[in-house]
């Protein structure tokens, strides 16, 4: 089959797949572990063990359904954008998504992934845990701020965000002791 018929494999994959010469399933499963990894990172293992048919996973029952474990939301801004406090607000606008998804599932997050896809189509992700869990827009999205400010380089500007709750926990699960 055409490696474009694997999970994982969109189109800028299966160009990049193109360019080495990788056109089939087969292909990559002859291509080996080692290049998969060096040519496309973790993607590249997982796509290794799809194609060699070394996939572990579980397989469910008809019905089953996963349990959450991230809730996220994403867009693309309507131009390339080099101020934070855009970002920001952006970023903060997503958060409210996520934090009313969260509600609904009745999870909190221990902890935040801010995602960026800057101008040249490179993807950063940065991950933080949060003091405590939480599903308030507000908290999640200056988490992500922080996330931002800290690690982001700004070689070039930004062109997507999406930012998501990780390490969910149901929300009677007490999260701290408080401190009188």
């Amino acid at each position: 089959l055409p490696a474009g018929s694997l999970l994982g494999v969109g189109s800028a994959t299966r160009r990049k797949l193109a360019w080495y010469g990788i056109h089939t399933i087969g292909d990559i499963a002859r291509a080996g572990e080692e290049f998969m990894r060096n040519k496309l990172g973790k993607n590249g293992w997982y796509l290794y063990i799809y194609a060699s048919g070394g996939d572990i996973s579980r397989v469910g029952s008809f019905g089953e359904h996963a349990s959450v474990k991230s809730v996220g939301h994403g867009t693309t801004l309507v131009e390339d954008v080099s101020d934070e406090e855009i970002v920001y607000s952006v970023m903060l606008e997503l958060a409210m998504d996520v934090g009313y998804r969260m509600g609904k599932l009745g999870v909190r997050a221990r902890g935040v992934e801010l995602t960026i896809r800057d101008s040249s189509l490179a993807f950063f992700s940065f991950q933080c845990r949060l003091e405590f869990p939480s599903a308030c827009p507000s908290i999640l999205a200056k988490a992500g701020r922080i996330l931002l400010q800290e690690k982001y380089a700004w070689a070039y500007p930004v062109r997507a965000v999406t930012i998501r709750g990780i390490d969910l926990v149901d929300s009677w699960v007490p999260g701290v002791q408080l401190d009188l």
